[in-house]
């Protein structure tokens, strides 16, 4: 048996999603990709369904408010906008990182962030980084590359199988 209801007026959709370190990056995909389907199904705009967005961890941050947007297509772009940075740009930022990460200067480090940065700044609208990382479900570049070469080092020399171990 199926059950359709039918809303009308105005709707105040808030969305809780936990963002903590247990989440999985594939599984904050798939959870993202759940509130996209929603907000597509819903009327989003000024007098309609209003859309709001709130991650935990260890505390609450509201990511935007019920008034951010103005339609569905500002709720998804954000979605599409950060699915182009992961796949496409963050990936070239840290190009073959285990090889030179040791080796970055601190300058070099904050030019590398700076961009993350700008990006987050770009997809959400917002000044507040360390909030937009935790919305977006992303760590910083220096945390990425220490994760990465932490993960190359024991899958590619620990093993005593491994032609560069030692």
């Amino acid at each position: 048996m199926t059950y359709t209801a039918a809303c009308s007026g105005v709707l105040d959709v808030a969305f809780v999603l936990h963002s903590g370190g247990t989440v999985q990056p594939l599984r904050w995909h798939y959870i993202t990709q759940f509130v996209v389907s929603i907000v597509n199904s819903l009327d989003v705009g000024l007098g309609r369904t209003r859309v709001a967005v709130v991650t935990w961890s260890d505390s609450a941050h509201l990511a935007f408010t019920l008034d951010r947007f103005d339609s569905r297509q500002d709720v998804v772009q954000v979605n599409d906008l950060l699915c182009f940075y992961t796949t496409i740009i963050r990936p070239v930022l840290e190009y073959a990182c285990p090889v030179w990460h040791s080796s970055l200067t601190t300058a070099q480090a904050k030019s590398l962030e700076s961009i993350q940065r700008r990006a987050m700044r770009v997809i959400f609208q917002d000044d507040n980084y360390t909030l937009l990382l935790i919305l977006a479900g992303v760590d910083t570049l220096e945390s990425r590359r220490d994760q990465l070469t932490k993960r190359f080092f024991t899958r590619s020399v620990l093993p005593e199988s491994s032609c560069l171990h030692y």
